[in-house]
Formats: structure tokens, C-alpha cells, sequence
């Protein structure tokens, strides 16, 4: 009942409030947060290379956690060692709540602007550019988080390209958040799928 209050608020909260946090430093004072539930298929079109079910649970897993997300995520990768694989992603983000809804917080959070790039997090490769460009434009955009800066220069040759970065404004559990109201019950994380 609490998570439907907390929804119906965050509903009709100004979109001062539901908007993406802007870029700051780390020393951003941590603000009243409500774990606010996604659950959406992202598909991916004409990749350059195949990405085992493994690859694509990974990766996504990797960068839901640098934006925050709670650990009871859920990912199905499927139609794996296609060009065009989809995923069903359910997952928990924090999201800012105003002084007036304080009472409804969940856990403290704070702005982050998260970098993605090869190596960070560790499971995105060089190779990963056109993966990137498509989180850019079809994964972030329904969630939404801003993207504030991008290099994605996918179609120059591998030899010399440039790497790809992208950047993109977050909202995290702050690191002295109560795990306990963070994530009261979490359930188990879904794991890779075997299929390809």
C-alpha cells in the first residue's frame, strides 16, 4: 500500500521534482528519495556484432547499478546471437521527493553525473560504441534520465576511433543510506540466461 501511495504521489509531483538531477559534484548534500519501479523491453536494432544472452545481462546489469539501481533488478535478455536482441528490464531508481513529501522517503539520495565509457564499468568494451548509442537512444530516454554529453563516434573505422563516452545526470542511493529502508525485502537478482 505504501509503494501505491508513494507512486500516486510521484505521479502528480511538479516536474521540477520528476525531472532528471542535474550534474553536480559528490559533495552534493543527499536529498529524500522514493525507489520509483521501471519495468520496460528495450529493443536493440542491426548491432554490428552478436552478444550472447550472457554479454547483454552483463553489461546492462553493470550500468543500472552505476545509475543507481536497487539490487532486486530483474533482466531477460532474449533473442540472443541475433543483431537485434530485446531485453525486459525491472528495476528500482531513486527519485528526489519534495521537503512536503518528505515523509514518504524510502532513503537519501544524491545527484551523480555517471560516465560511461570503455572500462567503466568494466564490462563495456571498445567494440561496445553502437551497444552505448543505442542505450543513449532507446534505454535512457524511457526512463528518463538526461543525457548531458556524448561522443559516440560508432560509424568511424576501428582503427583510430576515437572511444565513446557518454554521460548522463543520476540520482544514487547515498552511501550512508539504511540499507534497510533502501531495500526492505529485495528479491533475488535474476540471473543470466543459459540460452543464446
Amino acid at each position: 500500500m505504501r509503494a501505491l501511495i508513494v507512486s500516486a504521489i510521484l505521479a502528480f509531483a511538479p516536474a521540477a521534482h520528476a525531472a532528471s538531477p542535474a550534474p553536480t559534484s559528490n559533495h552534493t548534500a543527499a536529498q529524500p528519495a522514493a525507489w520509483l519501479q521501471h519495468d520496460l523491453i528495450v529493443s536493440l536494432h542491426n548491432l554490428p556484432r552478436t552478444y550472447s544472452c550472457n554479454d547483454l545481462w552483463y553489461k546492462f546489469r553493470d550500468v543500472l547499478l552505476e545509475i543507481g539501481a536497487r539490487a532486486d533488478y530483474q533482466i531477460l535478455p532474449y533473442d540472443c546471437e541475433s543483431r537485434s536482441p530485446q531485453l525486459q528490464l525491472k528495476f528500482a531508481l531513486p527519485q528526489a521527493l519534495s521537503p512536503s513529501q518528505r515523509q514518504y522517503a524510502d532513503l537519501e539520495a544524491t545527484p551523480k553525473t555517471v560516465e560511461l565509457q570503455p572500462g567503466q564499468p568494466s564490462t563495456l568494451k571498445a567494440s561496445d560504441c553502437d551497444l552505448v548509442s543505442q542505450m543513449n537512444t532507446y534505454f535512457f530516454p524511457a526512463i528518463p534520465l538526461k543525457v548531458t554529453g556524448s561522443q559516440l563516434p560508432c560509424a568511424t573505422p576501428a582503427e583510430g576511433r576515437p572511444k565513446f563516452e557518454l554521460s548522463v545526470a543520476a540520482f544514487t542511493p547515498a552511501a550512508e543510506s539504511n540499507p534497510a529502508l533502501a531495500s526492505e525485502n529485495p528479491a533475488k537478482p535474476t540471473q543470466p540466461s543459459r540460452r543464446r
